[in-house]
């Protein structure tokens, strides 16, 4: 039988995957190299100097079961430019309905832009909470 793993556990494997990024810095998007394929990021300016990757899946969501790994691999180069649904929730303060879904399991990362592959960064995990009234994953830091 298969280890149950938690969506944290998930979670953590995923991050442990980002931090293997090779950014691209100049011009073209940035990328983000993981063990599944490559993401292609934007880049912030004005005064940010940060590569951003939005919507990265760490899992696979089925309806009404638990979180599986997320497995695929892909060839090519896969957008990470818009963030993925947030986890639905009451809309008590006005979150739009159509940015929820069940397919909610994702990471936004921002990285410093001309990072070298192998660099030691420091990470900040956000879990969002809100008491069960309101919190989501669609703001840039």
């Amino acid at each position: 039988m298969a280890p149950r793993l938690s969506s944290t556990s998930l979670l953590v494997r995923s991050l442990n995957s980002v931090s293997a990024v090779v950014a691209a810095y100049g011009a073209s998007s940035p990328t983000a190299s993981v063990l599944n394929g490559t993401y292609s990021g934007t880049h912030l300016g004005d005064g940010l100097d940060v590569n951003q990757y939005l919507g990265m899946p760490y899992a696979n969501a089925p309806r009404f079961a638990r979180p599986t790994p997320l497995n695929a691999s892909w060839t090519g180069t896969r957008n990470a430019i818009a963030f993925g649904y947030s986890c639905v929730q009451v809309n008590v303060f006005g979150v739009d309905p159509k940015t929820q879904g069940e397919d909610c399991l994702n990471l936004n990362v921002w990285q410093p832009a001309g990072t070298e592959s192998g660099a030691e960064l420091p990470v900040l995990l956000w879990i969002y909470g809100g008491g069960e009234c309101h919190a989501f994953d669609r703001t840039t830091p």
